[in-house]
């Protein structure tokens, strides 16, 4: 798979993602003491950015700061790197 491929496999993934997270968010309304509703990252730092963009825009308006939401849409190497804080 080429590079241009690949990027495109990525955009699309990521779109399917965002889509689907949207629903599930907008399904949970606004209440702060809900779990965050799905995982956004599991360790693939190639995803950071786009995970970062869409905790800032998705999540803090609903869930604020609080560490469990951030815990709870992460998954994987990114779970286990942060066990125990």
């Amino acid at each position: 798979m080429g590079l241009d491929e690949e990027l495109n496999e990525m955009k699309r993934k990521r779109a399917a993602g965002k889509s689907k997270f949207t629903r599930k968010l907008n399904s949970f309304g606004t209440a702060r003491d809900q779990e965050a509703p799905c995982v956004l990252l599991d360790g693939n730092m190639r995803e950071f950015p786009s995970f970062k963009d869409d905790y800032e825009r998705l999540i803090v308006p609903t869930f604020g700061q609080d560490p469990y939401a951030l815990r709870q849409c992460l998954s994987g190497k990114a779970l286990h790197s942060i066990k125990g804080l």
